[in-house]
């Protein structure tokens, strides 16, 4: 279900250059990882992983990924060292950051504030 999409822009013609369908129900902010593949967070699946490359899915909204075993990702990021982190969307409560390795499994959950949509990284002064 979802049609949620993804369009390619060229920035010198400021036009679509290619439009790709598939991308399942509430897709958010996509984030650019290791090796070039963009992870695609969902409300609706967990996370989704396209490789630009070739047009296609290695991880699809039917086949997402699910860290910590919860099917919904509010966020994605990557920090400095190419670690993936991704949001656990709880509104009733704190949510959590999620920092999965490798193999894509948590090694570390931390709360953040209620219902988080965005993570990002920045060096702190000092």
């Amino acid at each position: 279900g979802g049609n949620g999409s993804l369009s390619v822009v060229d920035p010198v013609a400021v036009d679509e250059a290619a439009h790709h369908g598939g991308f399942g129900e509430f897709p958010g902010v996509p984030a650019f990882g290791l090796f070039g593949l963009l992870h695609v967070p969902s409300f609706a699946y967990g996370l989704a992983v396209w490789e630009p490359a070739s047009g296609s899915f290695s991880r699809s909204p039917t086949d997402p990924l699910t860290p910590g075993g919860v099917a919904s990702v509010s966020g994605v990021a990557f920090d400095p060292s190419g670690r993936l982190y991704t949001l656990l969307p709880r509104c009733s409560e704190p949510g959590a950051a999620l920092r999965l390795d490798e193999s894509r499994e948590v090694t570390r959950e931390f709360p953040v504030g209620t219902c988080p949509i965005r993570i990002a990284f920045t060096a702190l002064p000092g």
